[in-house]
This record gives structure tokens, sequence and C-alpha cells, in this order.
């Protein structure tokens, strides 16, 4: 069984032994039979371990992405606590995930995430997103993006009455959400 290091994902875009360009057969034959499969019916799929999502074209069947948007899902900002376990853990008889300083049932936020990446000396730049928040991007081209919990909302059974999250505006303190590495030249 192989073991996907998420340090060495950043550093240097290989997921394991999985990298952009290979075909999603040969993805399947190392990683196993996958959790999920999704046909998008626009020419492109994807496979899915956890929430570790493997982007191909349907026809040529080529992998152009590997992401796991599900960082840190449905945060609560009172807690720290996240619903992550089952998102950014995984195991098969094929490989497991090395997490890394991700935490399990617990968020991060952009200062955390900075703050252990200076402490590893693992060099990063900032750019910025769509909607001007800020982006970690490695020599890799690997990114890591963060949330600003605009739009999230939770339902209280009690009252019958839906609350919309505060958005967090300091960007020091906005939450990790994904890991990505796309490369759509391979589209």
């Amino acid at each position: 069984m192989q073991t996907i290091y998420l340090k060495d994902f950043v550093k240097t875009g290989k997921f394991g032994s999985i990298v952009l360009g290979m075909t999603i057969d040969e993805v399947i034959e190392i990683l196993g039979t996958p959790e999920g499969i999704t046909d998008y019916k626009n020419g492109h799929s994807e496979i899915i371990y956890a929430y570790y999502e493997f982007f191909y074209l349907s026809d040529k069947r080529i992998l152009y992405g590997i992401q796991n948007d599900h960082l840190a899902t449905f945060p609560n900002i009172k807690t720290g606590r996240v619903n992550n376990k089952n998102d950014i853990c995984f195991e098969n008889g094929k490989f497991n995930i090395d997490i890394w300083f991700l935490k399990k049932n617990r968020f991060l936020t952009f200062k955390n995430v900075t703050d252990n990446l200076r402490k590893e000396n693992i060099e990063f730049e900032l750019t910025k997103g769509f909607n001007d928040d800020n982006i970690i991007k490695f020599e890799s081209g690997v990114t890591l993006d963060f949330d600003d919990l605009s739009g999230m909302t939770s339902y209280d059974p009690n009252t019958k009455d839906w609350t919309w999250a505060e958005k967090i505006v300091d960007d020091d303190m906005k939450i990790l959400n994904g890991i990505r590495l796309y490369d759509l030249s391979l589209t």
C-alpha cells in the first residue's frame, strides 16, 4: 500500500505516483476502484476517493485536475469544528492519505496555514482569487484557497429559521477550503 503525502503533493504536484496527463485508467490502476464516478455530460468526468476528486476528459480519459474542496465542511466558527474526517482521510487496499498539518474535525485559518508553511520552510506566493481572496500558490502549481463563509447557511429545526453565517472579512481568519492542481492545457 502506498501513502499519499499532501506535503509532497504541494511541493511536487504529484499525488503519490499520479501526475496530470495520465489516463484515468492508469489512475484507477494505481488507486483502486473509486468511491464514485460522475459524468457531467459536457465532455468532463470525475472519479472520487473521499473528497479527493480527479477530473478527466470523458472521451480521451486524460487527467487534468486533482482537488479536494471539502477541507472544512460546514465550519462552526464558535467551536472551530468541522465535519471533515470522511472528506480528508481515506484508505483502501491500494493507498492511504497522510493529511500533513490538516486536522480531523477542525478547520484551519489562513494564518494557521501560512504559519505552518513558514515553520516548515515551504516556499509559496500569495495571489488573489475571484473575490480578491488570498490564494496560496506553490512552485508545483498546487494552490490552497480559503473561504469567507459568504453564502453559508444553517437551519434551526426548533425555530424553523435559516441563518446566514457572518462573512469573515479578516483575511487571516478565512478558512482553508480547497487544495487544487489543474492543467487546463490538457483539455
